[in-house]
This record gives structure tokens, C-alpha cells and sequence, in this order.
């Protein structure tokens, strides 16, 4: 019963840990998405000049954070495909992504390494990442 107990009681540590973990994340998400429509006031001027349909992507998440995690994905593997991607990010992040072609579409502009080489196939060359500097 002793071991039971213990056991029960390490599970219900790493839950509240979880839970923890999950909040800071989500009000790291919040401060990210702040920052960018901040930095981004210009951009939405401009953009509402030009009368384009934007085609929307079901994303909880700001882009950067797609951008971040897929590139994080793709030096790892260096070739997936759409597919597999889409699987990864649903792992991570337990939601869905409606669309995971116009998704990659705006990683791919994001981000110059990682390139779709094939249909739904997507390679990633380290040699043309962009450094960031925060």
C-alpha cells in the first residue's frame, strides 16, 4: 500500500506541475502575441490598404510560435512531410490545425530554409536560415 501510495502521490505532483507549466506557457503565448501586434500596427495599415483576402489558418498560436517549434522540427529531421508535420505540432500543442498546407505556406515565407521540395514534402537547409536577433 506504501508503494501505491507513493506512486499516487508523484502523479499528482507532476500533474500540479503540469498545470504550472501550462500556465506559464500560455501567459508566454499572451506576452508573445502582444509584442508582435505591437510591433506589427505598420504592417496592419499597410495591409489594409491592399484589399487581398487573407486566407485563414484555425491557429491558436501566433505564428512565430509555428515558425519556432516546425523549424526546431525540421533541423531535427531535416526532411517530413506535411503530414507528419501537422502530427508533431498536434502532439506538442493537442489542438488542430485546419489547414496545415496554408500553415507551412507562411512558415515556409517565414523562414528561407525550410522549403517544400515535393507535394506535401517539406526539406529544411540550414545554410539558408536567417538568424534572429533578439
Amino acid at each position: 500500500m506504501g508503494t501505491s501510495e507513493h506512486i499516487y502521490r508523484e502523479l499528482m505532483e507532476i500533474e500540479e506541475e503540469y498545470r504550472r507549466l501550462q500556465r506559464r506557457a500560455e501567459y508566454l503565448i499572451g506576452e508573445l502575441s502582444r509584442q508582435t501586434t505591437s510591433d506589427t500596427h505598420g504592417e496592419i495599415a499597410v495591409a489594409q490598404e491592399r484589399p487581398l483576402k487573407q486566407r485563414r489558418v484555425n491557429q491558436r498560436y501566433p505564428l512565430e510560435v509555428y515558425v519556432h517549434q516546425i523549424s526546431d522540427l525540421m533541423r531535427e529531421r531535416e526532411s517530413m512531410s506535411a503530414r507528419d508535420i501537422q502530427m508533431e505540432l498536434e502532439l506538442r500543442y493537442r489542438h488542430q490545425i485546419s489547414n496545415i498546407y496554408q500553415l507551412m505556406a507562411k512558415v515556409e515565407a517565414a523562414n528561407p530554409a525550410i522549403k517544400k521540395v515535393g507535394r506535401g514534402i517539406y526539406t529544411y537547409d540550414p545554410s539558408a536560415e536567417v538568424p534572429i536577433f533578439m
